[in-house]
């Protein structure tokens, strides 16, 4: 059935009378007049198909659209996105997936991807699938990071869906050498980690963006409180972090232990201080400066690729 390009499903609406109770007339004649509508109302029905557009490979983002549909207005939608087996009929839906953008993940290889939409009326309910995608593969390499001393790193954290790539919704490149962002940051630790649901919206400046739900994600979490003390009702999501930010992000983050010594020579006085030298004793950083390794460069920006090594030792620590 998932195999066709439009199944539709029509629910019909039943109402039940019920004898006048005093004080109710106004709820009474409301309902009564929602029955007459649905009495009168069509049910949608799918004119056109319902299509998937995006390559099915890791990282890259898969977008549905509804097709069109005839029946009363107005005309609501709600998704699912499915992984389906080649050969089995049987597709398991994705709790998490109910955009119509959808990002492919690597426990979606060996798949074929499925969009179910379910277009509501006053009248009932349709469901409309797409023809199912091609089967999802490992993305292959990215293109610029070759030759990079991170690269095993950023194909690492790319197979454990903690990076997608820079250029959506292709994502063949990484940015090895562009700075991390703020809201890359939110991402990167939110992926690494799993966090659970935020329990509200936590700044104003993020309205919109596609990390927002990231930045909600770490901040319920203890692991930022803002960039504009004391209100702190912004979190600056195109800033670039520095290294002396990203040891203080990780930190919280890993509830690391605390150090068992002073690891540099360049971050005395420093506020993040003693987050960097929990950085050092957990083995997520060596310095920056090799051979000698006495400086961490608390106030560098992050690069991208650096962070990957980052949070590639850090799966390690979570791993282990």
């Amino acid at each position: 059935m998932r195999r066709t390009l439009t199944l539709l499903l029509v629910l019909g609406v039943m109402t039940t009378a019920s004898p006048p109770i005093a004080g109710a007339t106004a709820r009474l004649n409301t309902a009564t007049d929602d029955s007459a509508m649905a009495a009168h109302a069509n049910p949608p029905v799918g004119t056109s198909i319902v299509t998937v557009t995006g390559t099915p490979v890791v990282g890259a983002t898969l977008t549905g659209a509804n097709g069109t549909w005839s029946g009363t207005e107005p005309i609501t939608y709600t998704y699912q996105w499915s992984r389906c087996p080649p050969v089995d009929p049987n597709c398991t839906n994705i709790p998490v997936a109910t955009n119509l953008a959808y990002t492919v993940v690597p426990a979606d290889i060996g798949f074929h991807m499925v969009l179910e939409v379910l277009a509501t009326n006053i009248a009932g309910s349709t469901r409309a699938f797409s023809v199912e995608t091609d089967i999802v593969v490992e993305a292959p390499p990215f293109d610029d990071t070759s030759g990079n001393i991170h690269s095993d790193a950023i194909e690492e954290i790319r197979a454990a869906g903690i990076t997608l790539g820079c250029n959506p919704p292709e994502n063949t490149e990484f940015c090895p050498n562009g700075n991390v962002t703020r809201a890359e940051m939110a991402a990167f630790l939110n992926r690494l980690m799993d966090l659970p649901a935020p329990d509200r919206d936590y700044f104003t400046d993020d309205t919109g963006s596609i990390f927002e739900n990231d930045i909600n994600r770490v901040a319920a979490a203890g692991i930022t409180k803002g960039c504009n003390p004391p209100a702190n009702d912004n979190f600056c999501l195109e800033g670039n972090v520095t290294r002396g930010q990203m040891a203080a992000f990780m930190s919280r983050m890993l509830g690391l232990p605390t150090a068992d010594r002073d690891y540099f020579t360049d971050d005395v006085g420093s506020i993040f201080q003693d987050d960097i030298n929990r950085f050092a004793t957990a083995g997520i950083t060596q310095g920056c400066n090799p051979p000698a390794n006495d400086n961490f460069c608390t106030d560098s920006l992050v690069r991208r690729d650096e962070m990957a090594t980052f949070l590639s030792r850090a799966l390690a620590i979570l791993s282990g």
